[in-house]
């Protein structure tokens, strides 16, 4: 293609970008023409747009035609002369005068002729004059016909405008159907999985209010969807604690979740349907995060009557095992010491070395059975909380004195911080001893050799918040949400301490929130772990039981 036909080329894409090629007439182009007639006292006037073959009168004064054949027209020479063509008498024109118009049809004689052009600057056309008889034209009336073809170009802008305007509607209308055909299918996909999902789903705005619920909700509710939406949902669907008090507001996974803008899960709360019965649930909460702006939330929850019922089973036959476990345990505990007395007579170093290896193994078996003893106590709800007045400060200094031989052997940096003036706490103290224990244990076990380990109780508000922190190991943030749950063990420090049931952390939580109190943690790997236990101030509720827990 050679600079002529890119020309040519690119003339007609802009031609056909105005979108008026064989349209009806408009009449902001009409009163142009009209004018021009009047102007220039001629009875022809006209606004052609030259097509590949044809030429296409958008406007004409004086003519019938609304088209006609590009290689017949005067327009044409505009175009191939890219300025005006003025034509005084055709007749006498070597170029015009065997043209048909002038010969035949019209029988034109005088024509004057202009440009116009497109947005981009390619000649589309030409604002035209016309007369059957010749005439003189003028410098003057040229250069008037030439600021009469602005005003064409400014409607051809105007047109083209319009027509990019018209192209961009159509194609965010055509978006928006497709988006809406898109959503509408998601809806549909999504109302038919909530409506059939097993759990009862509930979505809030950030205001607490209910958007939308599913079928199960009904069921595990006795509320309809219509009692629902719009609804705080703090005051709508009621929960209960393990005491058989109702949640309040703050208490609530899903106000939690959505304050502390992260996932909440919980298996300790009840529901009641509407004939009295109480069943136990289990709550994700999770909040709806967009721009790091919380602006709603979602509550699932799953009736676990049946789990609460296995694991009520799986605790019972844990106890009965145990117990079974434990009189074996300690004969063999019994024997060793005897041998190790030397009591049934001296043994050799070696049959010495494998009697103390049975021994250590058959104590790591009782504090195993142990653990499972308490564990299966306080889910099946029987062990005892005897609360008094303790002085926590003494408290800890017991187990300290405990643990230090394992935190010199280590050379352990230990940083003690407690509240000058902090009251006693009606809590048991062997099961706050208890988690004292667990935790310090942890963190003397799990910090390198020279580390520090930093024990802070304080007073805060209606609380007393003790904190035991570590600059060891750290565990895994993937891994963070299995921390309470039983047998977990954090991946990067099974290869350096191989010792560990992983029920540690369990038994401790559930002591805790058995006492009333809260437990929660931070850790970053390869820096270190941080534990916060918080007791209320007004202590632990007395309950009576059948055991208590063996430590």
């Amino acid at each position: 293609m050679d600079a002529a036909q890119e020309k040519e080329e690119k003339r007609l894409i802009a031609l056909q970008s105005l979108n008026l090629l064989n349209t009806p007439k408009e009449e902001r182009f009409e009163v142009i023409t009209r004018l021009a007639t009047k102007i220039f006292a001629v009875p022809v006037a006209g606004i052609s747009l030259v097509d590949s073959q044809k030429v296409w009168f958008k406007s004409i004064q004086g003519l019938m035609y609304s088209q006609e054949e590009r290689a017949a027209s005067f327009s044409d020479a505009v175009i191939i002369k890219e300025g005006a063509v003025i034509v005084e008498d055709a007749s006498q024109n070597e170029e015009f005068k065997n043209n048909a118009n002038v010969t035949e049809g019209p029988k034109i004689r005088f024509f004057a002729g202009v440009p116009v052009r497109a947005p981009d600057g390619s000649i589309v056309g030409s604002l035209f004059l016309a007369d059957r008889l010749p005439r003189k034209f003028s410098d003057l009336e040229a250069s008037t016909l030439k600021d009469v073809s602005t005003w064409v170009e400014v409607e051809l802008l105007r047109s083209s405008i319009t027509y990019q305007i018209s192209l961009e509607q159509k194609k965010i209308q055509e978006e928006l159907i497709s988006k809406n055909r898109e959503l509408a299918e998601e809806k549909a996909m999504d109302d038919a999985m909530l409506a059939n999902i097993g759990d009862g789903v509930v979505g809030i705005n950030d205001k607490g209010e209910i958007i939308f619920t599913n079928q199960q909700v009904e069921y595990l509710t006795g509320l309809r969807q219509d009692e629902l939406i719009g609804k705080p949902i703090w005051y709508s669907i009621k929960m209960f604690d393990k005491e058989d008090r109702e949640v309040n507001v703050n208490e609530r996974p899903i106000r939690n979740a959505l304050f502390l803008k992260k996932k909440i899960v919980s298996n300790d709360y009840f529901f009641v349907r509407l004939d009295g019965r109480k069943f136990p649930v289990s709550i994700t909460a999770t909040p709806v995060i967009v721009f790091d702006r919380v602006i709603g939330g979602v509550d699932v929850f799953r009736d676990i009557t049946k789990e609460k019922e296995i694991d009520r089973m799986k605790t019972e036959f844990i106890s009965l095992a145990s117990h079974q476990l434990r009189t074996p345990l300690s004969a063999m505990k019994w024997f060793c010491e005897i041998l190790l007395d030397r009591d049934a007579g001296e043994l050799t170093k070696e049959q010495e070395e494998l009697l103390t290896n049975v021994y250590q193994s058959n104590e790591r078996m009782i504090q195993l059975v142990n653990t499972l003893l308490n564990i299966s106590r306080i889910e099946s709800g029987r062990i005892i909380i005897d609360p008094k007045p303790t002085d926590l400060r003494k408290l800890l200094d017991d187990v300290i004195l405990e643990v230090k031989p394992r935190l010199e052997k280590k050379k352990l940096h230990l940083v003690i911080s407690i509240h000058e003036k902090l009251p006693l706490v009606n809590v048991d103290p062997r099961l706050i001893r208890h988690v004292y224990m667990n935790l310090l244990t942890n963190a003397v076990k799990y910090t390198p050799d020279e580390g520090e380990v930093v024990i802070i109780i304080s007073r805060m508000g209606e609380e007393i918040i003790s904190q035991i922190s570590d600059n060891g190991y750290g565990i895994p943030k993937r891994q963070q949400e299995q921390v309470f749950k039983k047998f977990f063990r954090a991946e990067n420090v099974i290869k350096i301490e191989t010792e560990g049931t992983g029920l540690g952390l369990y038994l401790t939580k559930a002591i805790v929130e058995s006492s009333g109190g809260r437990i929660w943690f931070e850790s970053d790997e390869g820096k270190g772990t941080t534990f916060w236990f918080a007791i209320p101030l007004s202590g632990s509720v007395q309950k009576e039981g059948e055991v208590t827990i063996d430590v």
